[in-house]
């Protein structure tokens, strides 16, 4: 009888260990089966990102977008226009074109100094000399409309630097340095009597010590 209890506690103990074995087992597969999910999880969202990124830097939906915006801007809808070249700035930020012309639906809007940063990036990103023109001439344009004469002055001369021949860019510095000339002339009283005052004071500063 002790021989057969003995044998019987063996199995017991044997089927005992089998079970936790199996356990284990199951608990391993349990956590490859996980980490093995995780992953093609992390490779799907990583497709999709790879996806939208080549999506955002495609040259077609750029074109699409500038050409659209143009030909809103044709039909004078500036509004839908600076949509549509925001949207192509969307998909490239370096795009010179589409800072160019949102600048252009900017000015139309007399959104001046928005107008004026989206000449400054294209400026920024140029690399053709007839675009750079254009930017600095429409630059002009901006300061002449926020009468900051000396700024539209130095525009229109980098506008001019790069494409001599233009008449209008020439007309636009003449008349900018006309009116600069005027708003200094105008300042020198004020000055004039600024400084006068501060004497004044001065004076009598000096007397009451």
């Amino acid at each position: 009888m002790k021989i057969m209890r003995y044998i019987l506690l063996m199995l017991v103990t044997a089927v005992t260990i089998g079970v936790a074995a199996q356990d284990n087992q199951s608990l391993a597969d349990m956590h490859r089966n996980q980490v093995e999910q995780m992953r093609e999880e992390q490779q799907a969202e990583q497709k999709a990102e790879n996806r939208n990124t080549q999506r955002k830097l495609s040259p077609k939906n750029e074109r699409n977008r500038l050409r659209s915006g143009n030909n809103m801007y044709k039909d004078e809808k500036y509004v839908d226009s600076e949509n549509e070249y925001r949207r192509a700035i969307e998909f490239n930020p370096n795009s010179q074109i589409a800072d160019y012309n949102l600048g252009n639906s900017l000015y139309r809007q007399d959104k001046h100094e928005e107008a004026a940063k989206s000449y400054l990036n294209a400026l920024n990103s140029a690399e053709n000399d007839d675009v750079k023109s254009q930017a600095y001439h429409n630059l002009g344009n901006v300061m002449m409309q926020q009468q900051q004469y000396d700024q539209a002055v130095e525009a229109y001369k980098n506008s001019l630097r790069l494409n001599p021949s233009d008449n209008e860019t020439r007309y636009n510095l003449c008349l900018a340095r006309k009116l600069l000339k005027e708003q200094e002339q105008e300042q020198q009283p004020e000055q004039q009597q600024d400084e006068q005052q501060q004497e004044e004071e001065q004076q009598q500063q000096q007397q009451q010590q």
